[in-house]
């Protein structure tokens, strides 16, 4: 598939939710076409204001993620999905695996997408730009938030595993050279917090 036809394949499916969008002021209009280093593409966005919707179509992977954007914010569909509370019952979902969105029963992934347009994003669509950036700010905080709070988990695992192996390896060494297991076992301890202290220090300083 070369450019000039993820174009066309790209337009075909804006045909299916101009209904739903152009009712709402939004206009689409392609912002480029051409080819990547992943291959031949057509992308464009719907637009009101400064509040803008963002599409692409891949030739290698078809529709990628629909990126929701005001200004410098920008979250994809599942977030928005994900904000409503609507995860389990929406029809498009993103492969991050697969750079796409998909429907979840299997059918056109344009469809999909006007489907949860129509049944949960009008609100969201149809609200003024000041509306529309404070969603698009608490999801993206939200998400930061979320990443941050996994990295720290990340780091807590790995620092009790260096731990508990390191302190219970010289423990076991300094004892049997002592000849003492009690010193052994507090030897081991102390070093073992000592590395979980310094793991922590050294995450939080980054």
């Amino acid at each position: 598939m070369n450019p000039d036809e993820c174009k066309q394949v790209l337009l075909a499916g804006i045909e299916k939710i101009n209904p739903i969008f152009n009712p709402l002021g939004f206009v689409f209009e392609i912002s480029g076409v051409g080819s990547s280093s992943v291959g031949a593409f057509a992308s464009g966005f719907y637009s009101k204001d400064d509040k803008e919707v963002w599409l692409i179509y891949r030739a290698r992977a078809g529709l990628g993620a629909i990126i929701y954007q005001y200004h410098q914010l920008g979250i994809i569909h599942d977030d928005l999905m994900n904000y409503l509370k609507k995860s389990d019952v929406s029809k498009l979902k993103y492969s991050n695996r697969k750079f796409a969105s998909f429907s979840k029963g299997g059918g056109d992934p344009f469809e999909a997408f006007g489907y949860d347009i129509q049944n949960f994003t009008l609100e969201f669509l149809n609200s003024n730009a000041t509306e529309f950036e404070g969603v698009l700010q608490q999801i993206s905080l939200a998400k930061n938030a979320d990443a941050i709070h996994k990295r720290h988990s990340r780091t807590l695992r790995r620092s009790v595993s260096l731990g508990i192996f390191y302190g219970t390896l010289l423990g076991a060494v300094i004892g049997g050279m002592s000849g003492s297991l009690l010193l052994g076992i507090l030897v081991g301890v102390g070093i073992g917090l000592m590395i979980i202290f310094l793991g922590l220090r050294n995450e939080k300083s980054n």
